[in-house]
């Protein structure tokens, strides 16, 4: 299946990412990606460049992947190495749509650093209510007392709420 046929699936997403990029690089934010230039991680990288973001990878296998779009490599011997490094070093996490690898760093982050490290706020760019079916899981686990309320907190960002809102009610918590 190519990435093309991948990104279908998800109607909208590259507008979604678009316009996220364009408020990050507004800020004059990083951006620390998860991967190299595949499928969406690829949109990621082809808007920041657009909109002139630094774009730094943290990546697992270096010799799969090209890199002429990154600022700069960082290359790990794990994913748990990479998962440490990028939630230890980040101001915010932003989860795309995603597959497996995504869901297995959502738990990482739920079990190791109880979904909002110190001073890191947790979102999930939610297109067309693709994490909806996880969200509903949370509130379950949490409603069954599985998980604390505490440590499943998390952001919905996407178009329809308004990426320059959300960034704005940020700040203005950040300055309070």
């Amino acid at each position: 299946m190519s990435e093309n046929v991948k990104m279908a699936a998800l109607p909208g997403v590259s507008l979604e990412i678009d316009a996220f990029l364009r408020c990050i690089a507004e800020r004059d934010y990083s951006v620390l990606c998860s991967g190299a230039a595949s499928g969406l991680i690829g949109e990621v990288v082809k808007c920041a460049k657009k909109y002139k973001c630094e774009v730094n990878g943290a990546v697992v296998d270096c010799e799969m992947w090209t890199y002429d779009n990154l600022t700069s490599v960082t290359c790990f011997a794990s994913y748990t190495e990479r998962q440490t490094y990028m939630f230890s070093t980040a101001d915010r996490i932003v989860f795309l749509p995603g597959g497996l690898g995504t869901l297995h760093e959502i738990c990482y982050l739920l079990i190791e650093k109880k979904m909002n490290p110190p001073g890191c706020k947790v979102f999930f760019l939610d297109c067309w209510d693709f994490w909806a079916p996880f969200f509903d899981l949370l509130k379950s686990a949490v409603n069954i007392g599985f998980i604390a309320e505490k440590d499943a907190r998390y952001t919905v960002i996407n178009s329809k709420l308004g990426f320059d809102a959300i960034f704005a009610q940020e700040q203005a918590g950040e300055q309070s």
